[in-house]
């Protein structure tokens, strides 16, 4: 009896966890932080967001490397077309200890002139260890990609020349699952 039982909570257990389209979970091992300011507080000028990623990996062999591959989410508020995954770039992350690794990402989201919004940051991190096959962390399944986010353009802060810079503030994070 008792072998049927935990058979059933296994199977219910997977079946209310589900394949939800977009999902916010606490993701332990990602911390990312961010802020958009315009550099203009006269006129809109063009608004620009700062992003840091802090990613904890698991033990890893000596001479690692850590990349976070991504691409860039919006609109075109010109004809309503929704992006994902534009200007698909990488950025190396540095290796602050042994299992921490950092790194930082600035990008122009809003220009003055043009009607173009980046509003995400679509990622996964590709993890390149000496001899080993490459791998990759994109969410809980295979395929998985994390979004960040980003801090809106409507909610910056305008910083003239000599201003403080206003704090990074941490983001949200999900992963769709594909």
């Amino acid at each position: 009896m008792k072998p049927a039982l935990a058979l059933f909570a296994v199977i219910s257990a997977s079946l209310l966890a589900g394949n939800y389209p977009e999902e916010t979970l606490f993701i332990e091992n990602l911390k990312m932080n961010g802020r958009t300011i315009i550099h203009s507080c006269s006129n809109f000028s063009n608004a620009e967001t700062e992003l840091e990623f802090e990613f904890k990996s698991g033990p890893v062999d000596y001479g690692t490397r850590v990349f976070v591959e991504f691409g860039w989410g919006g609109s075109d508020q010109s004809n309503g077309n929704i992006f994902e995954w534009a200007q698909r770039n990488e950025l190396e992350l540095e290796r602050k200890s042994s299992m921490t690794w950092k790194g930082n990402l600035t990008q122009t989201i809003a220009q003055r002139s043009s009607p173009v919004r980046i509003l995400d940051l679509n990622f996964v991190f590709r993890i390149q260890e000496p001899g080993k096959a490459t791998r990759y962390i994109g969410g809980t399944q295979s395929g998985d990609t994390f979004v960040a986010h980003l801090p809106k353009v409507e909610d910056s802060a305008c910083v003239n020349p000599g201003d403080d810079y206003p704090s990074l503030s941490e983001l949200i994070v999900q992963i769709v699952r594909n």
